[in-house]
This record gives structure tokens, C-alpha cells and sequence, in this order.
């Protein structure tokens, strides 16, 4: 299966995430209900085309946010199945990404980190504008 990109999404953008839209195991996230309206697969585009947006905005690292964004849910299993390891979703879910992701991605350093970081965009005062 093919993601087919609509025209009104940058090229600049499906340039940057190209790699990981092509990967056969990142199209499988198509598979996984996520909230419980969309699929893993969509609702992670939508955070990661909104990050990416966001980040443009605020003068950070848009290729970061857009592949973090992509790759911040990249878990192979079903979450209402509970995790392989019993362990509690909020904590396991995360360190699996970073994972799957490191397995199957060259990630720079802020994307090897953001699945297990607190803040996506380092801020600072003066250089954002909103």
C-alpha cells in the first residue's frame, strides 16, 4: 500500500518524511484504532503535519517535529490489548516507538529522544512569533 499525499500538503514537508511514509511497518499503523475514531496511521500524519506547521511557525526544527510526529505512536500492536509486557500503556507505548523507530529510521538526536521527552520544541523567549 501507497500513502497518496494530497496536493495541498507541502512537498517540502513529504520530502522530509518520505522515508519513513515508504517503510511497510510504518504502513501497517493503518491497522490499529487510535482514539477511537481514526487509525494509528492518520491520526499520527495529523501530528505530524501540525508539528511541523507549528514548528515553521515558531522558527524550530520542523523536520524534527514532522518526523517525531510521525514516529511518537510507531507501536505494532493493538493498545486496548494492553502491552506485551504488562506494563502500564503511558509508560511502555513511548520506549516501544523509540525502538521501532531506531530500528528502522536514521534519526537524528532530538528524534532518538522525543518519544521519551516531555517538551517537543525547545522555546525561547524572542524568537517565536506567533
Amino acid at each position: 500500500m501507497r500513502i497518496k499525499i494530497s496536493e495541498d500538503v507541502s512537498r517540502e514537508y513529504y520530502e522530509t518524511v518520505k522515508d519513513i511514509l515508504e517503510n511497510k511497518d510504518f504502513i501497517k499503523l493503518r491497522l490499529y484504532t487510535q482514539h477511537n475514531t481514526t487509525n494509528r496511521l492518520l491520526h499520527s500524519l495529523n501530528v505530524s503535519y501540525l508539528a511541523w506547521l507549528m514548528a515553521k511557525k515558531l522558527h524550530c526544527d520542523a523536520a524534527a517535529a514532522a518526523r517525531a510526529g510521525l514516529l511518537h505512536d510507531f507501536c505494532l500492536y493493538d493498545f486496548k490489548d494492553g502491552t506485551p509486557n504488562g506494563e502500564f500503556q503511558a509508560f511502555y507505548h513511548p520506549k516501544a516507538a523509540a525502538e521501532n523507530s531506531e530500528k528502522r529510521f536514521e534519526l537524528s538526536e532530538k528524534e532518538k529522544n522525543f518519544p521519551l521527552e516531555e517538551v517537543v520544541f525547545e522555546y525561547k523567549i524572542g524568537r517565536a512569533h506567533v
